[in-house]
């Protein structure tokens, strides 16, 4: 069972402060910014905008502030309830003697009376109520944790896919100019009788392709663009790669599912809702055991009749219930109590199993994205080396246009797929933070 403690006012308010405190990222090498970019807009601004601006954690933000009112209302049963009553009688009574004769009374009565009544034994209930409350406000606490990740996780991935997008739209665009640069020369060629018109042709052809490539470019550009806006609230300027830091986020690993398992807000908000569950069972049990609780109350009334002008009345009660037969009904609630703790149980071992899988994959994804950086890098080196060879080669009748062309698009595969790469680390980078519970900003939650 987690321990908590019943300290609510205001920790909302710094719950929230600490998350908005992004700038945190920095120091706690999440993140690490190059100062050339110092007037273009970092992640960092990106998630401070996202988390005081998006509904969707604005919600939850408020959903939580609700969930703590059952706290109060959970120990107002420690509290005593006062009434007052105040009345105002106004009595005409005539009566008929028969031959004796008649007569008419008139009477205005007034008075106000104050009752108090303390519980002092529910069954446990109101200890369970409070614990049962304090639990749900943990967990939603969490739950706000896990919303907050899930959108930082949502605006970083986007804000990735928007700079991968507009580097790749840019090799795209210069590859476009390069080849209708060629395919001008080639026709030039052509027209010389230095080349065929197979030459002229083919140029054409990849310049086509190029077109329908940056075609497609512009379009992922714009979805992304699209995308972000929808988180942020913000078109996207001057957006640069994160540089991450040399250390991956846990040793190995082991290490990583482990802190998931610990720090991972899905399941520990699980985890707090079986404890609510516990305590849940343990108040309706108490319906089933005596009820104890004092009363006491003061009556003063002006006139109540015509013949008593003042009365005060003071009392004091203890007074106890014994419930012995409810229908069946508390059984049932009982029954139906213990069914939603095994539930939260079943919960738990499901976001624990969700939590490892999302580690894994993202661990792996992010050392595979690695990988294909090294190798996309060592191809980029190769294929311009080739590049310029088989120019200089074309150039003196030792290469075809189609050798150019091939070294060219290879080239540029090369290049995108450099930038696919990474893009892919740093948002797989980001979601194994997610899966880890620490893609946060400036401290726990």
């Amino acid at each position: 069972m987690l321990k908590f403690g019943r300290k609510r006012k205001g920790q909302i308010g710094a719950f929230i402060l600490r998350a908005m405190l992004v700038s945190g990222f920095v120091a706690s090498t999440f993140i690490s910014f190059d100062a050339s970019h110092a007037h273009a807009e970092s992640l960092v601004q990106a998630l401070q905008r996202t988390l005081a601006t998006n509904p969707t954690i604005n919600a939850e933000r408020e959903k939580v502030l609700g969930v703590e009112e059952t706290l109060n209302i959970a120990g107002a049963n420690y509290r005593p309830s006062v009434t007052v009553n105040g009345d105002v009688t106004h009595q005409n009574s005539h009566s008929d003697f028969g031959p004796g004769g008649e007569s008419d009374d008139t009477n205005t009565a007034r008075g106000y009376s104050v009752n108090i009544n303390q519980p002092l034994y529910r069954g446990g209930r109101t200890v369970a109520a409070v614990s049962e409350a304090d639990a749900n406000i943990m967990a939603a606490r969490q739950a706000l944790r896990n919303v907050v990740q899930n959108i930082f996780l949502e605006v970083a991935t986007t804000y990735v896919a928007v700079v991968r997008d507009t580097a790749i739209r840019s090799l795209r665009s210069n590859n476009l100019r390069l080849l209708g640069e060629q395919l001008r020369a080639t026709i030039d060629r052509q027209e010389a009788g230095v080349v065929t018109i197979t030459d002229v042709a083919l140029a054409q052809s990849r310049e086509s392709a190029a077109k329908s490539e940056l075609s497609l470019a512009d379009a992922n550009l714009r979805t992304s663009r699209a995308e972000y806006i929808r988180l942020t609230g913000r078109s996207p300027s001057r957006l640069h790669y994160p540089v991450l830091g040399g250390k991956l986020p846990a040793g190995n690993m082991g290490v990583a599912i482990n802190i998931g398992k610990n720090e991972n807000p899905s399941i520990l908000a699980a985890r707090y809702a079986e404890d609510a569950a516990k305590f849940a069972i343990d108040q309706v049990r108490g319906e089933r055991l005596p009820q104890l609780s004092l009363e006491a109350g003061f009556d003063q009334h002006w006139d109540p009749s015509q013949s008593v002008e003042e009365q005060r009345t003071a009392n004091i009660r203890l007074r106890a219930s014994v419930p012995l037969y409810q229908g069946g009904a508390v059984l049932a609630r009982i029954r139906q109590a213990q069914a939603r703790l095994r539930q939260s149980g079943l919960e738990i071992s499901a976001a624990n199993a969700r939590t490892r899988s999302q580690i894994v994959s993202s661990w792996e994804g992010m050392i595979a994205a690695r990988a294909r950086i090294r190798s996309a890098g060592e191809q980029i080196k190769a294929a311009q080396k080739a590049l310029s060879g088989i120019r200089s080669e074309e150039s003196v009748g030792q290469r075809t246009v189609l050798d150019v062309l091939d070294a060219e698009q290879e080239l540029l595969d090369a290049q995108v797929t450099a930038q696919q790469a990474r893009g892919d680390h740093i948002s797989t980078y980001y979601r194994l933070l997610t899966a880890m519970g620490r893609f946060h900003g400036g401290g726990r939650y």
